[in-house]
């Protein structure tokens, strides 16, 4: 059997995260509020009401390539542990300015 990767974040983690942002999003919250939180196809009104319980969700009208979004966060945000270094505060701020002045360099040439 193979031995499985302990080293990588799973994908429903990284999902349940980005849905609990997704949740909380002032895109998400405007979207809502522009509606005034009412189906645009139907009509119908959010509503908690006992018996009536209605819920309006905001829809993407794009379909969300989660292949690619979990790739990109992978590649960008939670890469390999080999691909991490472990910094104090001054060293890490430091090091950002060492990297944007070495990204202006590159793109100067």
């Amino acid at each position: 059997m193979p031995k499985k990767n302990t080293r990588q974040t799973p994908d429903g983690v990284i999902r349940n995260a980005l849905r609990r942002l997704w949740m909380m999003s002032r895109e998400r919250s405007c979207a809502l509020r522009r509606e005034s939180y009412c189906c645009e196809h139907c009509g119908v009104k959010n509503s908690r009401a006992k018996g009536k319980e209605v819920r309006v969700i905001v829809h993407h009208k794009k379909l969300i390539d989660w292949k690619l979004v979990f790739a990109v966060l992978r590649d960008e945000l939670i890469p390999d542990p080999d691909e991490l270094i472990c910094l104090c505060d001054d060293c890490h701020k430091a090091e950002h300015i060492r990297m944007k002045e070495q990204e202006c360099e590159q793109q100067a040439t």
